[in-house]
């Protein structure tokens, strides 16, 4: 199935302490449309409200960064589900990749505008552009500030560089003193890219979650590099019953495929 071909979106100017759009970013980017035929069988509006797939969906971008996915997700999501009514929200563990994807998404808002604004607009159009909604992006540790069951779509680019230790979320410890500038973006680099062992300790503890934090028809897009010996991850999904399968990859090196995007479903 062909499918058409996307504009990047664009982002907010990326400060040194976000994770700028990258090889991994765009893989997504690439990926996430061919797999639109999977979704809109598992997600597009059905003619009785009784389904399990009439209630709005909310897609999650975990550790957004820049913003670049949830913004293709705000923007692309009819395409991707079938349908124009859908939440949008991102959570990371770093505060400026919250601010930076907040103005990031702010610039489809700015766009809509004008296209709302627009003299040849109909009503029926400005409409259907407005089902969609962010409901923002949250500070957090994983998952944990989301309800139970509430996620239908997630989509996951993790800390997947293998390194000796993984940052803390939090700045310090209580009573170590004020951070400095430098410490501060050392830390908040290092929750970008540091995987811990593997480079999975933040996946695994993702991993973890699934059961917890995915709706009944929920869906996860994750990224893995080669090092995160991903078929450990297919065979521990496929053991806890849910459905697996590689979508795509790219960055072959030495005949591997350094990057990986793997579709986990209930």
């Amino acid at each position: 199935m062909s499918h058409p071909t996307f504009p990047t979106p664009p982002t907010a100017p990326i400060s040194e302490t976000v994770y700028p759009p990258s090889e991994d970013s765009y893989l997504l980017l690439d990926l996430l449309p061919l797999d639109a035929p999977f979704l809109i069988q598992r997600f597009s509006r059905p003619t009785s409200d009784t389904s399990p797939c009439s209630s709005t969906p909310l897609l999650v971008e975990l550790g957004p960064g820049s913003g670049i996915v949830t913004s293709f997700l705000l923007r692309h999501g009819e395409y991707l589900l079938g349908r124009s009514d859908f939440l949008v929200t991102s959570v990371d563990a770093n505060p400026d990749a919250c601010e930076c994807t907040r103005d990031t998404v702010a610039l489809i808002s700015s766009e809509e505008s004008i296209n709302n604004n627009d003299e040849n607009a109909t009503p029926s159009s400005i409409r259907k552009q407005t089902q969609s909604r962010f409901l923002g992006a949250i500070n957090g540790d994983l998952l944990t500030s989301l309800r139970p069951h509430s996620i239908d779509i997630l989509v996951f680019n993790p800390p997947y560089v293998p390194s000796d230790t993984i940052p803390s979320v939090l700045p310090s410890t209580p009573g170590a003193g004020e951070e400095s500038e430098y410490d501060r973006t050392s830390r908040l680099l290092a929750l970008t890219f540091d995987g811990g062992h593997n480079g999975m300790e933040v996946t695994w503890r993702f991993l973890e979650m699934l059961e917890t934090v995915m709706s009944e028809r929920g869906v996860v897009y994750l990224l893995l590099c080669a090092q995160n010996r991903p078929q450990e991850v297919v065979e521990w999904v496929k053991e806890r019953g849910w459905g697996v399968v590689k979508v795509g990859g790219s960055g072959k090196k030495a005949g591997w495929e350094r990057l990986g995007v793997w579709r986990v479903w209930r």
